[in-house]
């Protein structure tokens, strides 16, 4: 018996320890599960967080952008007007104010003067004294935006500085008052428990979107956080722009979670709080009931281990729903409920890595215009448009494909294909469906493709060579447009940045330099009749040629200047051929298709003639034949203008077009230049092509107009067009753009010219 006893007692004593070990295991094991999932919730809301953040700075961007483009197009009105008119300017911004977004215009004329009504004129205009309004001025007189936080009426106000352009010079800023709730209008709907403020860089909240948790009086957030290292990171997001972080602070006993993000196109900042305890407030129940359940498992592990198995998977499942719940939200789009850029990022890595014999390309999409659409809309009609716009990608997409909005009107698409035509009739797809659908409008999109070849490249790069096809393809004002990433645009991007940033001092260095190329007269070929001036950059020991910065200057503006410049050197030069007693001769000069919504353009060619006294019918005035395609009414009302101050006009590149028979009897051009494509196929009269010539020449005969074929380059078309009848020639078969010092010597046979 006493054997046996001693054996009872051991085997309770193991089993005492066996529970002891049991609950012990349990109950370390359940804390450690909680905190696992605390810190795993946690985490998932503070991605929340940092997403729905990014959402309120895109909306405030979107917004930024919209009371800027207003003020811009108000801008281009007041220029069309006689700003001198203190009554045509306050009823003009009265009923901009009216439809608009800012509640008070104001035009500041070039001596830093306004009137207290916003007009022009008037003698109780007063000067701008404020030093930093001031330098806002200033800054958009140097043809730049400005814009500044100013308190009026107790609140703040955003204020945008615009130059007023007259003859292609700031002649005036407009600016305009918009209330901060404007800029920061439909950002408030991403909150979920915390506050937002947009703060500038010296720490000040210049607006509130949501919330009263900091309780400030003085506006100074930074006084609020007394963090030095917080305040730096702010300053610096907001100086330099494309930062965001997370920052954990404690005050007045309390922890708080700081996300800050740029606001790339002004210097803020927006700065979310969230006090903790509202995060551990959102974990509800399912945590408190996985609390409770953990301490009764370790309680009783040895007796109801069934039971508290069971309770563990409930109470895992309502976690994990849960955090499934948020999930949802972090990566689902708000207004279309497709995927966020985030999630569309994620998928596409999955997809990538995974797929081994699937191909796949990135088809970056946006709406043309589209912030004027939503101003048109208002933000619930765009939201709704966008929303439309996503299903119809989604319907025009295979099942496989993935598609996320990224910001504001930009989509992207990851689709596979296995034939590279199939992404062309994607686009066209979507274009099609897009005019089909959406009728009250016409809808315009440009979309750039990016075939991946290589699946280990970073997914951000890949969307960024999408959105440089895009770009490149919205050279398409008129049309959706497409086109396929290249190589050669990253290297054509990086020459354009460096031609635009030598472009300004090139032109006052007196880099641009007139070339002139003869025209000859096709019966007298050693006669010269006249010459062309065409522009060549002198950039250090290149000689860069037009093809490479005429193209980037249309699309900048650029080439206002540039004509402007070459105009007036060749009337300089006509000057000094005068004053030397030489017969002049008529020069041609190119003026680009930008200057005909410049009502005043053909008075500034006629003023610069008048101020070098030099007679205007020695000035051709050369336009491309497909401007007429775009605005014939416009086009003549200028030739007219043209021909009222003695111009001579040429229709260039005559016959590329798709109206040039039409055309004609509405523009009173003297000379037509017939395009050098036709040279091409014509080889001898019989030919199709030279039989086009020679009707172009009989209809040019017939309306007593002169014509020039530019490109010969061998004697036999020489003959040819002089046989047709041709009356002049220009190409490299006569003689090639040269200096003004050659010409000088082929044409007056001077060895240097002197002025």
């Amino acid at each position: 018996m006493g054997a046996k006893n001693i054996l009872k007692k051991r085997r309770l004593v193991a089993v005492i320890a066996v529970v002891a070990i049991a609950v012990l295991v349990i109950n370390v094991g359940s804390l450690v599960q909680m905190k696992f999932i605390r810190d795993s919730f946690r985490d998932k809301m503070l991605e929340s967080n940092a997403e729905n953040a990014r959402h309120m700075t895109n909306s405030i961007l979107v917004n930024i952008d919209s009371e800027v483009e207003e003020l811009r197009d108000i801008a281009v009105t007041i220029s069309e007007i006689n700003i001198a008119s203190e009554e045509a300017v306050d009823s003009l911004f009265l009923r901009f104010i009216n439809i608009g977004s800012f509640s008070n215009l104001t035009l500041i004329r070039p001596d830093g003067s306004f009137s207290p009504s916003g007009g022009s004129g008037g003698g109780d205009a007063r000067p701008l004294t404020n030093a930093v309004q001031r330098e806002k001025f200033e800054a958009a007189m140097g043809g730049r935006f400005a814009f500044n936080i100013a308190a009026k009426n107790g609140e703040n106000v955003f204020e945008v500085y615009i130059p007023v352009y007259i003859n292609d010079r700031p002649a005036a800023v407009v600016r305009g008052d918009a209330p901060m709730a404007t800029v920061t209008s439909g950002a408030s709907r991403f909150l979920q428990n915390s506050d937002a403020y947009v703060v500038s860089g010296d720490g000040r909240i210049v607006a509130t979107v949501s919330g009263n948790l900091l309780h400030i009086n003085t506006g100074d957030f930074t006084e609020w956080a007394n963090d030095t290292t917080l305040s730096a990171a702010i300053r610096e997001a907001t100086l330099l722009g494309s930062t965001n972080g997370r920052y954990s602070l404690s005050h007045s006993n309390a922890d708080y979670i700081v996300e800050y993000c740029s606001l790339t196109s002004v210097e803020w900042a927006l700065v979310t709080v969230t006090d903790t305890r509202s995060l551990d407030a959102r974990m509800g129940s399912a945590v408190d009931v996985a609390s409770g359940s953990a301490i009764v498992f370790a309680a009783v592990a040895s007796i109801f281990a069934i039971i508290a198995g069971i309770y563990f998977y409930r109470t895992k499942s309502l976690i994990t729903a849960s955090l499934a719940k948020y999930d949802l939200l972090a990566n689902t789009d708000p207004i279309t409920g497709g995927y966020t850029i985030t999630k569309f990022l994620e998928e596409t890595r999955k997809i990538l890595d995974t797929s081994t014999s699937s191909r796949f390309a990135i088809v970056s999409i946006d709406i043309n215009k589209f912030r004027a659409i939503n101003d048109f809309l208002g933000h619930v009609g765009g939201n709704k448009l966008l929303t439309r716009v996503s299903q119809i990608f989604t319907a025009c997409s295979s099942d496989f494909d993935i598609i996320a909005r990224s910001s504001a009107d930009q989509f992207y698409i990851l689709s596979r294909y296995a034939v590279e035509n199939e992404l062309e009739r994607l686009v066209y797809g979507i274009i099609n469906e897009v005019e089909f659908q959406i009728t009250e409008f016409r809808i315009l999109l440009s979309f750039g493709v990016y075939y991946i070849h290589d699946k280990t490249i970073d997914t951000r790069i890949m969307l960024d060579r999408a959105d440089l096809a895009r770009r490149s393809a919205k050279k398409n004002k008129d049309e959706s447009s497409f086109a396929f990433f290249d190589t050669k645009m990253v290297l054509k991007i990086r020459e354009e940045k460096q031609i635009e940033d030598a472009m300004d001092k090139a032109l006052e260095s007196g880099d641009f330099k007139v070339y002139l190329q003869p025209k000859f007269d096709l019966a007298v070929p050693t006669l010269v009749t006249g010459a062309e001036a065409l522009v060549r950059w002198q950039h250090g020991d290149e000689l860069i040629s037009p093809g490479r910065f005429i193209p980037l200057f249309e699309r900048n503006g650029f080439v206002r200047q540039l004509d402007k410049f070459m105009f007036e050197e060749v009337c300089k030069q006509q000057k000094k051929w005068l004053n030397n007693g030489f017969d002049l001769c008529v020069i041609s000069v190119n003026m680009s298709r930008v200057h005909l919504s410049n009502p005043n353009f053909v008075q500034e060619l006629a003023d610069i003639c008048a101020k070098y006294n030099v007679p205007p019918k020695y000035l051709e005035i050369e336009i491309t034949e497909s401007v007429a395609f775009e605005n014939l009414m416009v086009l003549v009302q200028t030739f007219a203008k043209l021909k009222h101050h003695g111009f001579s006009i040429s229709i260039d590149d005559f016959g590329t077009g798709y109206s040039s028979l039409n055309m004609l009897k509405d523009l009173k051009a003297d000379v037509i230049k017939i395009d050098r494509a036709f040279l091409a196929g014509a080889t001898k009269p019989s030919d199709r092509a030279s039989a086009i010539i020679s009707h172009v020449i009989s209809l040019a005969i017939s309306l007593k107009m002169k014509t020039i074929c530019e490109g010969i380059e061998t004697l036999n078309q020489a003959k040819l067009l002089n046989n047709l009848g041709c009356n002049m020639a220009q190409g490299f078969y006569f003689a090639r753009p040269m200096p003004i010092s050659e010409f000088e010597r082929r044409v007056f046979g001077m060895k240097q010219y002197m002025t």
